[in-house]
This record gives structure tokens, sequence and C-alpha cells, in this order.
């Protein structure tokens, strides 16, 4: 009895570490919305795909207007805390490519209370193989092929669906509001916009402020433009960017690159900034490319990492077993 207790578990724990390799090998994604550059639909338009090689129109944001980012107010699983202290994916593409990379940011935390700001490190991560002709980078996230992309630059980016569930952000739905910013417009391309999609866009954040956000009195906000955000709004209203007076991590947070400018040369850096009045660089990653379209999901280990580790204990477990029933 023994003996078949121990054969039994030792199948079930390699059913399982197969099972858990197996599905963490597949796509960790699911579907985007986006727009792309230069507008290839319309001023305002959103377009949506599933991965299936082709995509479709999804839904206008009101104005007239070349939308350049892109955010929904919520990003589960992942929270503003995860940003200061934890581990999290980050999903971007660069401009002049449809691809989608991903870099799995943790390293030193943004320490508020004692005044360390940032940078944190960064490692270029990934699930899928590049594909010819875009070998800039070894893996990539989403190939622009399997986004039907392959001759657009996409240039703004919300996800739709992750492991764990990720809720579909658009449009009107229990989350709330869209964020974005434009280009090539009579608005102010620099500044963050919301719509609840029942009265016109207005404005959320205006980059006038950067200069104190950042603390660098040096930052010229009509020299240099925001192009890419992601938006976490979960403090009082929406339709502002809220501070926290009780919790200097708890207020509303905006991750956000920079168009090229003197700030940015080259457009690569991430900032971040928070409602309570705090901001800096989050990361830089020393490409060579503009970084032009951002968005967040949570970490997942890397399938052969996760197999190594359950195959261990399987073997761990089956010694310990044995060891008993020696002594036995």
């Amino acid at each position: 009895m023994k003996r078949f207790s121990l054969f039994t578990g030792l199948l079930f724990l390699l059913f399982s570490c197969f099972f858990l390799k197996t599905t963490l090998a597949g796509p960790m994604d699911g579907a985007h919305f986006f727009s792309l550059d230069p507008d290839k639909s319309g001023p305002g338009d959103i377009l949506y795909s599933s991965e299936n090689g082709k995509f479709q129109f999804a839904f206008t944001i009101p104005g007239d207007q070349e939308i350049d980012a892109l955010s929904s107010p919520q990003h589960p699983p992942v929270e503003p805390l995860d940003i200061y202290h934890r581990s999290f994916s980050m999903l971007f593409s660069i401009d002049g490519d449809s691809d989608i990379y991903e870099w799995c940011v943790d390293g030193t935390p943004i320490d508020i209370l004692n005044g360390y700001f940032g940078p944190r490190d960064v490692s270029l991560d990934g699930h899928f193989l590049n594909k010819n002709p875009h070998q800039t980078f070894s893996y990539v996230h989403d190939d622009e092929n399997d986004l039907g992309l392959a001759d657009y630059d996409l240039d703004a980016l919300e996800s739709d669906e992750h492991r764990p569930p990720y809720p579909n952000p658009f449009p009107s739905h229990a989350s709330g509001n869209v964020y974005f910013s434009t280009e090539r417009s009579l608005w102010d391309p620099g500044d963050i916009y919301t719509s609840n999609w029942i009265n016109p866009p207005q404005l959320y954040f205006d980059d006038k402020f950067l200069p104190d956000y950042l603390g660098d009195p040096d930052y010229n906000y009509d020299m240099n433009q925001i192009d890419a955000i992601v938006v976490f709004d979960f403090v009082g209203s929406q339709d502002s960017f809220d501070e926290n007076p009780y919790d200097p991590y708890g207020a509303d947070l905006i991750l956000f690159s920079l168009a090229p400018g003197p700030y940015d040369p080259t457009g690569d850096n991430i900032y971040w900034i928070n409602g309570n009045g705090f901001g800096g660089l989050l990361i830089d990653p020393h490409l060579s490319y503009n970084v032009d379209a951002l968005d967040v999901h949570g970490c997942v280990p890397e399938p052969n990492t996760v197999f190594s580790v359950f195959t261990g204990l399987c073997i761990l477990g089956l010694w310990i077993k044995k060891k008993k029933l020696v002594s036995n």
C-alpha cells in the first residue's frame, strides 16, 4: 500500500509538472487595443486584434485627433504598489514597428518615504521567439504577424485579456474612463485627456506640471511631449489626477515615455509620477529605439524555470518519502 501511494503521488506530481509546463508555455497574453501611426483608419479610432492574423475597428474616442497613447484606469493584477515595490511585466512597442515586446521589471524598490525615487532595474524577457525580419531583440511578446500588423506601426497599446483574467477595458465598462494623449492635432500633444464616453473628452493631466512632479526645473514641457502612458486611477474621481494624503504610495499613478527630444533624445526612458507630487525615472533600458506604446501585467515565471522547480520538488519529495520508509 505504501509503495502504491508513493507511486500514485509521484505520478500526480509529474502530471502537475507537465500540466504547468504546457500551460505556461502557451501564449501568456491575449488580445490588444491599439492605434496605428500614421492613422490608418480615422482620427480617434482604436483598433483591436485577437492575435488571429488580422485586426478590426473597435471604437472611436470622441474628438478630431490622432491617438498617440492609450490606457484604462485599472490594470489587474498589477497595482501601483507593484510598480513601487514588487515585480511586474511591462509591454511595449517601438517606433516604426508593430511587434509587442516585454520587460520584467524588478530590482531596488522605489522608496518614497526615504527619498529614493528610482530608477528600478529592468530585465528583457519574452514568451515568443521573434521572427524575421525583426531581430532587434531575441524575444517578442506578440509578433506583428500574429497581430496582422506587419505593414504598420503600432502606436498605442492596451491589453484585453491576460492570465490571471484581465477585464475587458473598453468601451464603457465597470472600470470607467479611457485615457489618452494625442499627436498632430489642435489639442496639446503633451497633455493627457480622459473620456467617459458620455461627455466630451476633458483634460486629465497638464504636462506643464511635469517639472514639479519630476523634481527637475530644467524639464521643458513645450519641447518634450508624452508619447505613451499607463494610468492607474483609483482614488476619488476617475476624471481627475488625485492625491492620497494618507498613503504616499496610494495616489493615482501615471507611467509614461517621451517622444524623442532634448530631455530624452532616444525616447526610450520610462518615467513615473503620482498624484502626491512625487515622480522620477522608472527605467532607463539603454535602447536605441523610441518606446511609443506601454501597458503592464503581472510577471509570470518562464516555463522552463517552473518546470525545473517542480521537478526538483518531485525528486525531493520522493527522497524524503524513501528515507521515511527506510527508517520505519
